[in-house]
């Protein structure tokens, strides 16, 4: 189910484009977790889908404005929409394009049920995910155990073909395991699955990078 509205480790790059901080070899991960990155113009977009149980872990703050005092998904707020909640989900994470700061504002955040939750592979697929309910509204108000969450953040106009990195809070989770997708107008250039250490760090090379690191094998 939808409901109404609304980024591993410090390390080189690696051969394939993606590089991470905190890389954690033991320890096993807390969950798992999706992140699309779509290059388009002068426009950059980053999507999420995780576990609502998650958000806070990765974030390092609670899904405002999505579950009540008594524990269940807020149906009443979503319905007037949380746009404003998802701006404040992301201010402990920090995004540089290049060696520059950028503001990236949310575009929206849904949640699903995790037993019928949104396809995620595409841009588009992310798109519908974070801001389309899919099924009606259940008998029983559910639980945030139950869902899964979709979030997605913009920025423009940017250099979009700059190196992506996400800093993430330190929150004493657990490492999550995290499979990224990187589109470049609209084409899938490289998809990597990492593991997110507490306190990690997501990069994603320049637009054509790893592609040139082909070029000179």
């Amino acid at each position: 189910m939808g409901l109404p509205y609304m980024n591993a480790m410090t390390s080189s790059t690696t051969r394939y484009g993606l590089a991470f901080a905190g890389f954690m070899l033991f320890a096993p991960p807390a969950g798992a977790a999706e992140v699309i990155v779509s290059r388009e113009g002068d426009g950059v977009a980053v999507y999420f889908q995780i576990p609502l149980t998650d958000v806070a872990g990765l974030f390092g703050r609670e899904a405002i404005g999505l579950v009540n005092t008594d524990g269940e998904i807020d149906l009443d707020n979503l319905s007037q929409g949380t746009f404003e909640d998802a701006d404040l989900l992301a201010q402990d994470v920090e995004f540089t394009l290049g060696d520059q700061d950028v503001e990236f504002e949310a575009l929206s955040m849904m949640v699903h049920q995790a037993e019928n939750p949104f396809a995620f592979e595409t841009p588009l697929d992310a798109e519908l995910a974070i801001g389309v309910c899919n099924v009606p509204l259940p008998e029983h108000t559910p639980k945030p155990e139950q869902m899964v969450w979709a979030g997605g953040w913009y920025a423009y106009p940017v250099s979009s073909s700059e190196a992506l990195t996400i800093n993430f809070p330190a929150t004493g989770r657990d490492p999550m395991e995290i499979s990224v997708r990187i589109f470049d107008s609209a084409t899938l250039e490289r998809t990597e699955k990492i593991t997110l250490a507490d306190d990690g760090t997501l990069v994603v090379p320049q637009a054509g990078g790893w592609r040139q690191w082909l070029a000179g094998w």
